[in-house]
């Protein structure tokens, strides 16, 4: 049990930082090419990338992987 809990630790830094980094690309990638909507829920009315939960699948692949 011992042996797997680094690489999860690992594997759960390399998730974060990858999401962390990756988001803020892929919605300005996304934004040029126009794959928003109006967030209704805020006051603001400001436009959320439709597939920004894309690194957050990419994490869960990444710590998946490892376990």
């Amino acid at each position: 049990m011992e042996e797997l809990i680094i690489p999860a630790i690992i594997a759960i830094v390399v998730a974060f930082f990858s999401v962390y980094g990756l988001t803020p690309i892929i919605i300005r990638a996304l934004q040029k090419r126009n794959i928003t909507v109006v967030d209704a829920n805020k006051k603001e009315k400001r436009f959320y990338v439709l597939i920004a939960a894309l690194g957050t699948i990419f994490a869960a692949v990444s710590l998946f992987q490892s376990l």
